[in-house]
């Protein structure tokens, strides 16, 4: 067991759960936060991830996630799109009012095409009061996977909405791996702007070795649950 144990059963992470959970309350109660986890591959930033989400929905707040996809680059908004769809498509046009009114266009991939600088200002302010109604029904939490890989508009929106989340009951969570994705100011630039940074720490050679134990205990459990299976469609199909 973790000597640093916790509910959501990570191993050596209970200093970096326990942040993300003050964070949480503080969104819970009306003062939202930008935090950042950074790391390379394989240090356990999406088991964070999760685990936040699942502290979240427990706190009472909507959990919305959505990963940057280097193939997906070229279409404008489209992480930011997946990200807030289910929460708009649950509410239709009733959050589209006052100056959110702008960010409708981001929901119709084909009017996001060939904008001019100005009306990407006014998308951006949309978003930003598209978020902020969808907040005032209940706190949220809003999880970006691999934001280094971010299309380049909605990576100026986590920006911008970072700038101002402070006045919002929401948690904005990126998770990213410096050094990689198109831009290499891009990283930086959100450890700049974000009230929270949260770089974990490699295991421990005793953690390494808890995980591991209970990587080969699940992978034994699934092989005898495989061949308990396997024996009953025997049994059966006699």
């Amino acid at each position: 067991m973790d000597p640093e144990g916790d509910p959501a059963g990570l191993v050596e992470r209970a200093q970096e759960l326990s942040a993300l959970g003050e964070l949480l309350e503080a969104a819970r109660l009306g003062t939202g936060r930008f935090a950042l986890l950074e790391g390379p591959a394989g240090i356990g930033k999406t088991s964070l991830l999760d685990a936040c989400v699942k502290q979240a929905e427990q706190l009472g707040l909507v959990g919305l996630r959505a990963r940057g996809d280097e193939v997906a680059m070229d279409s404008p908004f489209s992480t930011v799109r997946e990200l807030l769809w289910p929460a708009v498509s649950e509410t239709e046009a009733e959050v589209f009012v006052g100056a959110a009114q702008f960010a409708a266009p981001v929901f119709d991939v084909t009017a996001n095409r060939g904008e001019s600088r100005d009306r990407a200002g006014a998308v951006l302010h949309g978003l930003y009061w598209l978020v902020a109604n969808l907040a005032e029904r209940r706190p949220m939490l809003l999880v970006l996977d691999d934001a280094h890989w971010l299309d380049p508009a909605s990576g100026r929106f986590l920006l911008y909405l970072a700038r101002r989340i402070d006045s919002l009951p929401v948690l904005l969570l990126a998770a990213a791996r410096p050094g990689e994705g198109p831009d290499p100011m891009g990283v930086p630039a959100l450890s700049a702007t974000a009230d929270a940074v949260l770089r974990p720490s490699p295991l421990t050679e005793f953690g390494a070795g808890v995980v591991s134990w209970d990587r080969g205990r699940m992978t034994s459990f699934a092989a005898h649950a495989a061949r308990r299976r396997a024996a009953i469609r025997s049994t059966s199909g006699r």
